[in-house]
């Protein structure tokens, strides 16, 4: 049963939530009509960046949430090495989160996202990619638009359960990410996540006091041509499994 206080911190959580999201979503508007005036081509560089804010802004001002991240160090300098993050996934925030890793990244998204007001067009503003569930086609139209992304030196973000692991313990990998990597030869940024769960539990409006780990892992060399992507995915898997359980 919801007490006084829970019903105060929804209030307050999702008040917050929708004023920060239009301000966000307005600002990615003022900023393509100025990119389409002086005729630039990095509007899409900006908009992840005011999507990055928004992210931000949320996990920083909403009472009782953390972040502690280690293993910047882990990310790659270069801007012309291809990469494919992947993460495991406890919660709707996790998206919020990697925000942190101040880099530009694009991710895949059910097609549901796109339909909610205001955070869908500024999703397909940002160059984000939808994908429909069991749909093959879509699928594929998906992958090819993320190939597209690392060709233009920008990394693809992947959650490879597919959906939230309820427990400790990560759900199977789907193989689209490291198909992904072979197909365009590009390494694997393993990103480990532990207490995004607690922050907004499913199916709960109400926030809860949580700190989030987060640790970016060394990167791997992409898989081989001709190698075991199955084994190769099942690597990258017990790598974040392995960090996830060693995490306090």
């Amino acid at each position: 049963m919801k007490t006084i206080i829970d019903i105060l911190k929804s209030l307050y959580f999702w008040t917050f939530f929708s004023v920060i999201t239009c301000v966000v979503f307005l600002s990615i508007l003022v900023h393509k009509f100025i990119y389409v005036l002086l005729g630039k081509d990095r509007f899409d560089l900006a908009s992840h960046n005011w999507t990055c804010r928004w992210g931000k802004i949320i996990l920083l001002l909403t009472p009782g949430w953390k972040v502690k991240i280690e293993g910047f160090d882990n990310i790659p300098i270069e801007s012309n090495q291809k990469l494919v993050i992947v993460a495991n996934h406890e919660s709707m925030t996790d998206i919020w989160i990697l925000c942190y890793l101040q880099i530009q990244f694009r991710w895949l998204a059910k097609a549901e996202l796109f339909k909610i007001p205001i955070i869908g067009q500024a999703m397909h503003l940002a160059g984000y990619i939808p994908v429909v569930r069991g749909n093959k086609k879509s699928h594929q139209e998906a992958m090819d638009a993320s190939a597209e992304w690392i060709k233009k030196g920008i990394p693809m973000l992947f959650f490879p359960e597919g959906t939230r692991s309820k427990t400790s313990e990560l759900r199977p990998f789907k193989m689209g990410a490291f198909k992904l990597a072979r197909d365009t030869q590009a390494s694997i940024l393993p990103v480990v996540l532990k207490g995004a769960g607690h922050l907004l539990p499913k199916g709960s409006p109400v926030p809860k006091s949580a700190t989030v780990q987060v640790h970016i892992l060394p990167v791997v060399p992409p898989p081989e041509p001709e190698s075991d992507l199955q084994g190769y995915a099942d690597n990258v898997r017990e790598m974040i499994q392995t960090n996830r359980d060693a995490m306090e």
